[in-house]
């Protein structure tokens, strides 16, 4: 009889718990024992749970989280720096329902976690404004996801331990030191001639490009690097191919130098990304591979596409014009430019009226010149002599010109007087 009594006690008790529980949820109003975040909670309204929570969502940002590569402690945060903060609304919305001990659920600004540890590596370069080797920096992979289990786990405050990879650079700052600038990739010279005018432009414009570095994937911008030419500047009137007259400009002559470049650049096997010709062939490089430059107008741009920082050399020596190109070589190779000459552009005959000139006689001006249609292969070659590739490189026009001749004007018909 006594443990029927005693049974029958039991069940009343369970019974007014778990009455006393629904009022209290029904309520809006915490469970008896229930904490969230190690908080005590009993009794509190929703508002007024997430009120005396606010002290423990500080805390989670004070947790110091040591990251480790094996043995080696990568790196130490506090969990605030990577944005870590405690779901503390999604847990008194479960502490309404179930009570007992509530673990809000850590999340973390995953953008901020990769910004303080970012997880790709970054390989050491070259700093053009230092003139000096920039050292990489190592990547460090971090699971967010697992991150955010241990930081739940541990709760507010205190250190968490956590693995991570760490990603080397392939390329570090003692390699890219014995890499840099240790290879001639091509050169090229050409004679200059003309007045004393010219050759200082040319001399002046090599000084200009001389020492410039291109970083891997830039495209060097010839007018850029040379500046406007102007008197101010040093340059000088010389003579220079304006629609394919020879007349003077200032600057004349500059032209030379980025067409030595050009073939330089081509030789070193580099992208040429802009390229025009004149409008006749130059006498100082092969046909098909001059290369015209104007203020604001055509303009010489090469693109870096080796991996590697290129230097440009670039002097006058005992009348020629020399260019040479310093990088990293990684593979042996020999470049061959293949000039294939079209059927000649015939010119044309124009006669002009010259009133200085007898009725009927004819006097030559400017004699005629035929065109020529130019196509240029780049070859190139692997260090035996194996044909690798072989692509058009350029068209290049050379317009015709035509033959002129004065002619003296014939006599009118009469004025019709008697």
């Amino acid at each position: 009889m006594g443990r029927r009594w005693a049974l029958l006690a039991a069940l009343a008790a369970l019974g007014l718990s778990l009455m006393a529980f629904c009022l209290a949820a029904g309520e809006g109003r915490m469970p008896g024992g229930t904490f969230v975040a190690g908080v005590p909670v009993e009794g509190l309204t929703r508002a007024e749970a997430l009120t005396a929570l606010e002290g423990a969502a500080e805390a989670y940002g004070e947790t110091e989280i040591l990251f480790y590569c094996g043995d080696q402690l990568a790196a130490a945060v506090k969990s605030r720096e990577i944005g870590a903060a405690p779901d503390l609304e999604a847990a008194v919305d479960l502490a309404l329902v179930e009570g007992g001990d509530i673990w809000p659920r850590v999340r973390i600004d995953r953008s901020a976690l990769e910004e303080l540890l970012p997880p790709a590596p970054k390989n050491a370069r070259y700093d053009r404004e230092r003139g000096q080797v920039a050292p990489g920096r190592a990547g460090v992979a971090v699971d967010a996801a697992a991150l955010e289990e241990a930081l739940t786990r541990a709760g507010p405050g205190g250190s968490v331990g956590f693995p991570v990879e760490i990603r080397e650079p392939e390329l570090g700052a003692e390699q890219l030191e014995a890499m840099l600038f240790r290879d001639e990739l091509s050169a090229w010279e050409t004679e200059v001639e003309g007045s004393r005018q010219r050759q200082d432009n040319v001399a002046l414009s090599a000084a200009a490009i001389s020492g410039a570095v291109i970083l891997p994937g830039e495209v060097f911008d010839f007018n850029q690097a040379v500046g406007e030419r102007t008197e101010e500047r040093g340059y000088a009137p010389a003579p220079s191919l304006l629609d394919g007259e020879t007349v003077d400009t200032v600057g004349g002559g500059i032209c030379q130098t980025a067409g030595t470049l050009y073939m330089a650049a081509l030789l070193a096997d580099l992208e040429i990304v802009e390229r025009s010709g004149h409008s006749r062939p130059s006498s100082y490089l092969p046909l098909g591979l001059d290369a015209a430059v104007s203020w604001n107008g055509k303009n010489l741009r090469i693109r870096n596409d080796t991996g590697y920082p290129i230097r440009v050399e670039a002097w006058m020596e005992e009348g020629r014009l020399r260019v040479r190109l310093v990088g990293t070589r990684l593979e042996e190779a020999r470049v061959a430019m293949r000039p294939e000459e079209g059927e000649p552009l015939p010119y044309a005959v124009e006669e002009r009226a010259d009133p200085d000139l007898a009725p009927g006689e004819r006097q030559l001006f400017r004699a005629g010149r035929e065109g020529l249609t130019v196509r240029t292969w780049r070859e190139v070659y692997d260090g035996e002599g194996n044909l690798l590739r072989s692509a058009l490189e350029a068209e290049t026009v050379y317009p015709a010109q035509s033959e002129l001749w004065l002619v003296g004007e014939e006599p009118g018909p009469a004025d019709g007087k008697a």
